[in-house]
């Protein structure tokens, strides 16, 4: 299921189309996922538009980023909360003790009947992110692509981040007595030398070992989340909480 979807194989992410800017007719036709050529097909479920959107025809190729978003439970059909701002969503996130993988709530609007998921982890901002156009505004002029930085994005993000952002990385390696975790951007480098650029992030002595030990031997999308800076062709980021750093 998606909000956003290709017209040809061939077109750009930045070219996605939503099911309200198809006519009657093109419903009909097949489509593509944002992330590879798997086809997609257009569904409406009620009278509501708000409950149209894309489904999966078929299986994602290697590389696509749809299947570790599809992988997040929880229902899809969000609508971003009036009041929420990104710079709050941080605070929640490095000062929560506690928090689940997904925060119920109501998100502001959509059709009744549909529960609603509050954006109140990272998965389901990612989630978020994945499912919905990089324009689509999250709180006054802020869109999902001034958000994420990703494979979804990477035509935005060649060089460097500053600020506030949601990152999708592959773990590097650490250092034991800097007590700093390494990523490599995009997820699709395999090697530094591939990388666009490197991540390094400043553990807490007390939240290295267990930060270590959950992205050591993994192979999967890690999604960060810091205030980045960027200096000596390197961005650099703090956790000063556990649930800055998750593992898909």
């Amino acid at each position: 299921m998606s909000f956003i979807a290709r017209r040809f194989a061939t077109d750009s992410v930045e070219h996605c189309i939503k099911p309200e800017d198809l006519s009657s007719s093109e419903r009909k036709n097949q489509f593509y996922c944002p992330g590879c050529p798997c086809v997609f097909l257009y569904r409406s479920e009620s009278s509501n538009e708000k409950a149209a959107h894309f489904y999966r025809h078929g299986h994602h190729y290697p590389g696509c980023w749809m299947p570790y978003a599809e992988s997040i439970s929880g229902d899809t059909e969000w609508d971003v909360a009036k009041d929420f701002r990104i710079e709050d969503f941080y605070s929640s996130i490095i000062s929560s003790k506690k928090r689940s993988g997904g925060g119920p709530g109501t998100a502001g609007g959509g059709s009744s009947g549909v529960t609603r998921k509050r954006l109140s982890t990272l998965r389901n901002l990612y989630k978020f992110c994945c499912y919905h156009d990089n324009d689509s505004i999250l709180h006054d002029n802020v869109t999902v692509k001034d958000v994420l930085v990703a494979r979804k994005t990477s035509y935005l993000y060649t060089t460097y981040v500053k600020g506030i952002r949601l990152i999708e990385a592959r773990y590097w390696r650490y250092d034991p007595e800097a007590h700093n975790l390494f990523f490599l951007y995009p997820y699709s480098a395999k090697v530094a030398g591939e990388a666009r650029f490197k991540i390094d992030i400043k553990c807490p002595k007390e939240l290295f070992p267990r930060l270590r030990d959950r992205v050591y031997s993994t192979d999967s999308v890690v999604l960060l989340m810091c205030d980045w800076t960027f200096s000596s062709g390197c961005i650099h980021g703090t956790l000063s909480n556990a649930h800055q750093l998750v593992v898909l």
